[in-house]
């Protein structure tokens, strides 16, 4: 952070250093770290790290952090710019700089149109006034973009007049001219100068040999030329640039006036090589190039070079700038060469090239720079970063050597349907490539979890894409139990009676889910039955691994009662593992002896030890069982009879779950609003819009409670599909949702959403799911 401060400097300076985090346009502030302060009256001049942090200070601005960045990086996006227009210390000069120098992947009219806004901004604003670095700073566009222009037209009448009396405002617009292939506007500039007494000479001579020769009139440059030898004026750097580039744009020979810029020794500024190159590439001149940078070597692909490249790839001369690629960076040290030539791939992707183009020059990259890494594989990462470009990634990844498998990674993200997903996989495969365990754990399960059961996403898998059960199982365990989903995969694993697993992945997993849900009963049903699992490599003593890392997060009363449970199903764990759980702070405060029922030591006092589960630990057989239990003794079923409720509700066990509310009506046992939620679920699940409808009015005099949202879009595409009010599902919508949102940020996933228009496109029309989308839209749903 010090070091990205410390390079803030005042507007005139091009340094700074990079950003810290991705979104370096916004400042954050840490609590824990020394604050970055800057004193109002040193603001541009330089940073302080201060830990007094209750010193009162002015903290750095977004524009002074958006400075600092574009001076680092030479590049900012045009968003970014209009973003800081309502900044109040946002600076005007520095700003259509930015649209000069920092924009190179935009046309010129384009810079144009956002440098015009950027100065009618400034001009609304009350008590601005135009500065002579203002001014400046647009001309610089316009001369950047090769257009000329009439400085009254930018002004008002009295403001015009006093900056064309200065000498810094009368050059720069005549590099204006110069860059706009006007000589006319250029000899009455010219004149302008003559007339103050502000001639430079070197300047003036040059504006007209560039502009004639921009014009494609060389016997005019030839005119210029021959006055200057007249009125004995020698050619300085200036004169000599524009006359190389007028050659170059007229096909004429420049060994002359290279061996005459040679033997003057004339310094290059990269700004002039940055302009030369361009217009070689306008001429389709690659011949020169070598001749031309032997003369003036490029040090490095500095900021403007680098710009100047990007710019002839937006400008579909991209097959001219790999051509001298190689030649620019002859002279860059080797160190750094890896992180600079990343960009042209990447750039490539970013100007919508197609893929044989972006392979061809990969191909040519790669024979000009053989150590590097591969060129298509920075073209392939940066089109899986863009959804709209999968067409793009398709092909690319056709012909990537070696594939791995997180280039899969972003197209399963982005995949909205199981049916991409399938598609994303067979693709996978198709080229050779099988998906491993985290693709399948951390991608694709998650993904098709949100739309089916995990049995039928693993049949669907195996019948679609050819993935056999045991190779899914182990990523779907995972998956469930990192969602702490322990019911589902203890289910699951009941199902499957044949398990293969890779034992060691589900660990950490396990203990992070036994950590959050407390349910004992169902983790030591769901321990012993992996430990009865055949080992995928080498046997492993699962309970004892699992043990170790739950041990060392639990507290010791968790740790207790769940080696309780364990006990009952008789799972075992190694003496290494029991050795090792010896050492743990939970185990020494609840003493050895719960540790040895799981070895096959005894321990007096213990056989006959058989703890009661609580039914919140208890899975569907357990309550069931627990609930016949009551009965028999006549006592109080209410708690087991709620949690049997809504763990069928859960299963979609329909009948039985309407068979349990049925019972709890006749005993009269008062609702709770998360029960009438599961019963809500359920109720859409069968489509029963009525009951839904009840249930939904019941839940409404529970004011704070909070309704799940999906359950309410989920009931409101049951509303549509019967038939119901659009009015009556916006109302619906607004009460539920919209109004909860504006009030209190929660995470809400698209899906549900976009089913919901979907539905309302088939029954009201594209009118009507639109005044819908942008609700959605209003309130950052989609």
């Amino acid at each position: 952070m010090l070091n990205f401060m410390k390079m803030v400097l005042r507007p005139g300076c091009r340094a700074a250093s990079r950003s810290l985090t991705r979104t370096a346009f916004y400042h954050q502030s840490w609590s824990k770290s020394p604050q970055i302060i800057i004193s109002p009256a040193r603001r541009f001049l330089r940073t302080e790290v201060v830990e007094n942090f209750a010193e009162e200070e002015q903290r750095i601005s977004k524009f002074e952090v958006f400075r600092a960045r574009a001076l680092h990086k030479g590049r900012v996006g045009e968003r970014e710019v209009e973003a800081l227009l309502a900044e109040a210390d946002a600076q005007l000069a520095f700003l259509l700089n930015c649209c000069a120098d920092s924009l190179p992947h935009l046309p010129g009219p384009t810079r144009l149109h956002l440098a015009s806004q950027i100065w009618t901004r400034f001009a609304e604003k009350e008590g601005y006034k135009v500065t002579k670095l203002d001014v400046l700073a647009l001309l610089n566009v316009f001369s950047s973009a090769g257009q000329s222009v009439d400085l009254s037209e930018l002004l008002p009448p009295t403001e015009a007049s006093r900056f064309l009396r200065d000498r810094d405002v009368l050059l720069q617009l005549l590099d204006c001219h110069s860059e706009g292939a006007n000589p006319t506007k250029c000899e009455e500039t010219i004149d302008l100068l003559k007339s103050l007494g502000k001639t430079s000479g070197d300047a003036e001579f040059a504006a007209l040999i560039l502009a004639h020769g921009k014009s494609h009139n060389f016997e005019r440059v030839e005119s210029v030329l021959k006055a200057m030898e007249e009125l004995e004026v020698p050619p300085g750097p200036l004169s000599l640039f524009a006359l190389l580039r007028a050659q170059i744009l007229n096909s004429q020979p420049v060994e002359r006036t290279l061996k005459s810029m040679q033997g003057q020794s004339l310094p290059s500024s990269e700004e002039h090589m940055a302009k030369v190159i361009l217009s070689l590439a306008e001429a389709n001149n690659t011949k020169l190039v070598g001749p031309i940078l032997r003369v003036f070597p490029v040090n490095g692909l500095s900021h403007c070079i680098r710009n100047m490249v990007i710019r002839l790839i937006h400008q579909d001369r991209h097959f001219f700038a790999c051509n001298i690629y190689h030649l620019l960076l002859t002279n860059c040290n080797p160190e750094v060469l890896n992180s600079i030539l990343a960009f042209f791939p990447t750039e490539l992707v970013k100007s919508n090239k197609s893929a044989v183009d972006i392979l061809e020059i990969c191909i040519s990259l790669q024979s000009n720079f053989p150590n590097h890494n591969s060129f298509l594989l920075y073209a392939l990462e940066e089109s899986l970063k863009d959804k709209s470009k999968g067409g793009l990634s398709g092909e690319l990844l056709s012909h990537a050597s070696p594939l791995r498998n997180h280039f899969f990674w972003p197209l399963i993200v982005h995949c909205g349907s199981p049916e991409e997903m399938v598609r994303v996989l067979n693709h996978m495969q198709s080229l050779g490539l099988r998906p491993d365990f985290d693709t399948l754990a951390f991608y694709v399960f998650p993904g098709m979890l949100r739309w089916d059961a995990p049995m039928a996403v693993l049949k669907l898998l195996q019948a679609e894409c050819g993935l056999s059960v045991a190779t899914q199982l182990g990523p779907m365990l995972n998956a469930l139990l990192i969602d702490k989903h322990l019911q589902e995969a203890l289910d699951l694993c009941k199902m499957i009676n044949q398990r293969t697993l890779d034992l060691r992945k589900l660990t950490k997993s396990l203990s992070s889910a036994v950590l959050k849900k407390k349910s004992f009963g169902v983790a030591a049903h769901l321990v012993a039955l992996l430990a009865e699992s055949r080992h995928k490599f080498a046997e492993v003593d699962f309970v004892g691994l699992f043990l170790i890392e739950y041990c060392s997060r639990c507290s010791p009363a968790d740790l207790k009662e769940l080696l309780s449970h364990m006990a009952k199903f008789k799972v075992r764990m190694s003496m290494a593992s029991y050795e090792g759980l010896l050492t743990k702070a939970a185990v020494k405060q609840i003493g050895i002896q719960y540790l040895d029922l799981l070895t096959n030591s005894t321990y007096s006092g213990l056989n006959t030890f058989q703890p009661i589960a609580h039914p919140r630990d208890m899975d569907v057989e357990e309550l069931e069982a627990h609930l016949v239990e009551l009965k028999s003794k006549s006592m109080n079923t209410r708690g087991v009879l709620r949690r049997l409720l809504q763990a069928h509700c859960r299963l979609k066990n329909v009948d039985r779950a309407l068979q349990i509310k049925k019972e709890m009506d006749s005993l009269r046992f008062e609702l709770s609003p998360g029960i009438l939620s599961s019963l809500l679920s359920l109720y859409t699940e069968m489509e029963d819009v009525a009951s839904a409808t009840e249930i939904l009015h019941q839940i409404q005099e529970y004011p704070r409670f909070a309704l799940d949202w999906f359950k309410i879009v989920d009931f409101c595409r049951l509303k549509v599909r019967t038939g119901a009010d659009f009015d009556e599902v916006s109302e619906l919508l607004e009460q539920h949702i919209f109004q909860v949102r504006r009030s209190k940020r929660f995470s809400i996933d698209a899906h549900n959403c976009i089913k919901l228009l979907d539905e309302v496109k088939k029954s009201y029309g594209d009118q009507k799911r639109d005044l819908l989308l942008n609700k959605f839209s209003e309130n950052e749903i989609i």
